[in-house]
């Protein structure tokens, strides 16, 4: 008999626990629908990327991160060893991009004309992926005064200007460019301004609707074509 009313209890216990569960998951799933999805480290990455970008590496502490997603601080030691780490990782893979873009398309230009098209061709694309991740470039314009935060990033993006600048000097070698040129100064001039135009987009005034794809084009354009009177 007693092994009846224990039975009984026993499964009216697991049927408590288990409905009480559930209630448990979804006032969780309601509360924070998007973490849910992703696993604990995309999660962690979007958060922080957001955070970074909004008050910088020095203004964001690891708890914050933490208390945000939630998660427990152990959290970023595991998936990524220390805020130094968490930082660098949210660029890791711009980074990637962007160096992939450049050895894909800046090779070795034969003439001006492939020099033109090559080049044009690595400012849009460069354009684009920048927009679209223009949370990295939020990132950069708050930590420029962070010797941490820039040593961090220079580590992932120097692909960038290096690479750019490699293909301007074969072709000043080459005499496609001017021999008096500055490579240095031509570098600068051709990156500088698609970073200004991303991370002071929200403050312009009238706004550049550089949402359409067309806009952005006719700014590569404009900035070639003023580029290219000058260097041959």
């Amino acid at each position: 008999m007693w092994w009846i009313i224990d039975n009984i209890l026993q499964f009216f216990n697991h049927l408590f626990e288990t409905f009480w569960r559930s209630c448990i998951i979804y006032r969780i799933s309601f509360a924070y629908p998007e973490e849910l999805i992703l696993d604990t480290k995309e999660a962690i990455l979007k958060k922080a990327r957001r955070l970074f970008a909004k008050h910088g590496y020095d203004g964001v502490s690891i708890r914050t991160i933490c208390e945000k997603i939630p998660c427990n601080v152990s959290a970023i030691s595991y998936h990524f060893g220390s805020k130094e780490g968490l930082y660098s990782e949210c660029f890791r893979l711009e980074g990637h991009d962007l160096q992939a873009i450049i050895a894909t398309v800046l090779t070795d230009p034969e003439n001006q004309a492939d020099f033109k098209t090559k080049l044009s061709l690595f400012l849009n694309q460069f354009f684009e992926h920048s927009f679209k991740n223009r949370e990295t470039i939020l990132i950069i314009g708050k930590d420029v005064g962070s010797k941490s935060a820039m040593e961090s990033m220079e580590k992932i993006f120097k692909v960038i200007p290096d690479g750019i600048t490699r293909f301007l000097q074969i072709a000043q070698d080459r005499h496609i460019l001017n021999k008096n040129l500055n490579i240095n100064f031509m570098c600068s001039y051709l990156i500088d301004p698609l970073f200004m135009q991303i991370l002071f987009l929200e403050q312009s005034k009238p706004k550049r609707n550089f949402s359409d794809s067309h806009v952005r084009q006719d700014f590569i354009e404009q900035l070639l074509a003023i580029f290219f009177r000058g260097v041959f």
